[in-house]
């Protein structure tokens, strides 16, 4: 209690703005249905069009004039999307590898630096989660000094990299036994790795001992719920978030349900193909207006994500709702047969069942063709196990006409440290998509 006080009060002296940012935050995502202020993405657009070499050749004069854009098109010629208004050397900015393993800089002015703790801080709160509290941090962890290790450990958060060796789990649980009421944030399947080695060590937890569990980056399985809620009582959350961003929406109640925060982005849902917003109900592109960031505007930011917006009981869309929100498209599962293939989700997949089907640590499926899969798994070759799998994708997917299984001791991450449920390997994944229904 005593360090949470101290960082709340050290954040109010540094940056006094976060507050405010936070209940605007809160009032965003507590809205039952709101979109973007039109004023504010006049003001982003004219901001642009003004300083930024790419807008100011383009000459829209508002937001309906603007293009779509890319992190390829940005990566290409950094220095058209960054204002002129502003010395570089004055900036903050953040590099993201994502599943490329190209570097890309995003460059934020002070406000947005500002917005983006605000947002932070303002999704916590939604979640009655204290921003200046104690957290588990899961993510890629490398090469942590030990002044890193202790300027985060300032900010209440210990460090966890999703070893499951029982020293690790075991070093994981006394700290969270010292701090009470803790939040564990951070890549769903590191989280998920702490759960398995938390019951696999047989750890018990008062009640109150972990208050929030919170998960991103990467879609969950059904074992964060069941796991949080056998170890701790609690049901776990989904965040929406980038680096170039920041926290764009989170789940309440509901874990496949994210609320946007319209207060500080402005989203869209396009069609696969094109830029015409999907129809109602339909599954799109992820299109992000980043409503503060002057310095390098992400005007209509095509994030490389799928959702839907949620309708209401009328069939309307829900303009601050995303569901079913997943991956790049080329993570899509394609069933059917090479005649006549078709889009499927791979949020499909009963985990649950996956990893019900035998002593299953890990796994990943990978589709290398129409109809052709390899399962990769983390797991002690087990009599019956594969003809279960094997019976999931019959049942799911349908006309299968390869079934592999490779066993390891780990399932590869991507270079963003993150580890896929779902990959598809075809090299042809395009032409395909294209004649599907």
């Amino acid at each position: 209690m005593i360090g949470s006080q101290i960082r709340r009060r050290a954040a109010q002296v540094i940056a006094p703005g976060i507050a405010r940012v936070a209940e605007e935050v809160v009032a965003a995502l507590n809205a039952d249905s709101t979109t973007a202020a039109p004023a504010a993405l006049d003001r982003i657009c004219a901001e642009a069009t003004a300083q930024v070499p790419f807008y100011q050749r383009l000459g829209a004069e508002d937001f309906s004039g603007m293009p779509v854009v890319n992190k390829a098109m940005m990566q290409e010629r950094p220095e058209d999307f960054r204002s002129t208004a502003v010395d570089p050397k004055k900036l903050s900015s953040t590099t993201t590898s994502g599943s490329t393993g190209t570097p890309f800089r995003a460059w934020f002015d002070p406000v947005k630096v500002t917005r983006h703790r605000g947002q932070l801080a303002g999704s916590y709160q939604y979640l009655g989660v204290d921003p200046f509290g104690w957290f588990v941090h899961s993510r890629a962890w490398s090469h942590v000094s030990p002044a890193l290790r202790m300027r985060y450990a300032l900010k209440g958060q210990y460090l966890y990299a999703g070893e499951r060796d029982p020293a690790t789990v075991a070093a994981v649980a006394q700290w969270m036994t010292r701090h009470p009421g803790v939040t564990l944030m951070g890549y769903s399947s590191y989280i998920e790795d702490l759960l398995h080695g938390l019951e696999a060590g047989g750890f018990t937890f008062p009640a109150g001992t972990v208050g929030t569990v919170m998960g991103g980056s990467e879609p969950s399985t059904s074992y964060l719920a069941t796991g949080s809620q056998r170890l701790f009582g609690v049901t776990p959350h989904m965040r929406y978030a980038n680096m170039e961003l920041g926290v764009m929406a989170v789940t309440g109640p509901d874990l496949t349900a994210y609320r946007i925060d319209t207060s500080s982005f402005h989203v869209e849902v396009l069609e696969e193909d094109s830029d015409t917003p999907a129809a109602p109900g339909r599954v799109g592109r992820v299109v992000v207006t980043d409503l503060f960031n002057t310095a390098m505007p992400f005007i209509r930011y095509d994030t490389g994500d799928l959702a839907r917006f949620a309708v209401n009981d009328s069939g309307q869309p829900v303009p601050n709702v995303l569901t079913e929100l997943s991956g790049r498209r080329f993570d899509i599962l394609v069933a059917g047969t090479p005649q006549a293939p078709r889009r499927a989700s791979a949020l499909l997949l009963p985990d649950d069942q996956i990893l019900e089907a035998g002593p299953i640590r890990q796994f990943q499926l990978r589709q290398t063709g129409v109809g052709r899969f390899t399962w990769l798994l983390n797991a002690e070759p087990a009599d019956g196990m594969e003809p279960v799998l094997r019976g999931i994708l019959d049942d799911v997917v349908g006309d299968i006409v390869e079934c592999r299984f490779v066993y390891t001791e780990e399932i590869p991450m991507m270079n963003s440290g993150k580890r896929k449920l779902f990959v598809n390997e075809m090299a042809d994944i395009e032409t395909v998509l294209a004649t599907a229904d």
